[in-house]
């Protein structure tokens, strides 16, 4: 470009009032800094970082101008993706809520009684399994299998029959 009119990296995609800004606020002697996307000779694109400002002679006449550029294009594309990735983040969150939604309401419609255990604890479980036992939904959940047994001593039992029975599975 050395040598050349600045316009030939003129990008389309800029708003033409950056450059009705840019020009004034250079011509008036002050410094502009802004982002400005370029064309490439191939017809691709490029974003820099700029400051323009007059350059005079030594006796303060105006030449010609000053530019500083720095290329910031993998900047700005990550820009892109960050923004981009928020929305997908967005929109993907949106649908589980959704789908979750669907899914408890299967969960606690269904005929049968549904119940979700780690180490002996009710960490889920449906409105049928409630009403086949008799309790409300919170005085179960997070509680003790235990609840559901009179004795500890069929507890006690349940739990050895259930340990034979995956040793034998696996």
């Amino acid at each position: 470009m050395l040598g050349k009119n600045h316009r030939i990296g003129k990008h389309p995609d800029n708003d033409a009032q950056i450059y009705k800004d840019m020009w004034q606020t250079i011509v008036d002697g002050k410094r502009w800094k802004g982002r400005i996307k370029n064309k490439t000779k191939d017809g691709g694109y490029y974003w820099v970082d700029s400051i323009i400002e007059q350059e005079r002679d030594i006796n303060g006449k105006v030449i010609g101008y000053l530019s500083i550029r720095h290329d910031v294009t993998a900047q700005v594309e990550l820009e892109k993706l960050s923004a981009n990735l928020e929305n997908i983040v967005k929109d993907r969150t949106a649908e589980l809520y959704q789908l979750n939604k669907k899914q408890k309401v299967i969960f606690h419609t269904v005929g049968i009684g549904i119940i979700l255990l780690k180490n002996r604890v009710i960490l889920e479980l449906n409105d049928k399994l409630c009403s086949i036992f008799g309790y409300e939904y919170n005085e179960l959940l997070n509680q003790s299998t235990k609840v559901f047994y009179q004795k500890d001593e069929v507890l006690k039992k349940q739990k050895t029959k259930l340990r034979c029975k995956w040793q034998e599975t696996f």
